[in-house]
Formats: C-alpha cells, structure tokens, sequence
C-alpha cells in the first residue's frame, strides 16, 4: 500500500471534486484542496481520476509518500498520519 497526497487549488468545487473521488477510499482530508489517501493505486492512475473530476484545466499534483513525515494539523489528521506514516 502506498500513501498518496492529492493537492489541488483550494477551492470548494475542487474539494467537493476531490471528496467525490476519494469517497471510497481510505483517506482523510488535510483541507479543501489537499487529501492524504491509503491505495494500491498507481499515483497516474489516481492522477487520473482527479483529472476527470476538477474542472477543466485545473492545477493539481499526486505525489506518493515515504514514511518520514513532521509538522503539525488538524487532530483527525495527525491521527490518520499517525497510523498510517511512521515517523
């Protein structure tokens, strides 16, 4: 499993975008432009989806993590870090 962090311009069409997309994944969402996401997934085949989701010519970056993350956010967040990312 790979942990991939969807950032896009914050916006509510984006988040609203966004949230359709990762509704049936294990995800959490860092703000209106920005989720973390637990996949199998391939981060072109995510960068799809979200493509197809944004409006058209929408900025946006998938970008798959590794396991050393710091800083500081929301509680449900640092949770969700927490289990899934070891520092």
């Amino acid at each position: 499993m790979s942990i991939l962090l969807i950032v896009t311009e914050s916006s509510a069409k984006a988040g609203e975008a966004l949230e359709t997309v990762v509704k049936d994944m294990e995800a959490t969402k860092v703000n209106d432009g920005c989720f973390l996401v637990k996949t199998k997934d391939h981060p072109r085949l995510l960068a799809m989806q979200v493509e197809a989701a944004l409006p058209e010519k929408a900025t946006f970056y998938v970008f798959e993590l590794d396991r050393r993350y710091d800083g500081y956010g929301p509680v449900d967040v640092n949770k969700w870090l927490k289990k899934n990312l070891k520092k």
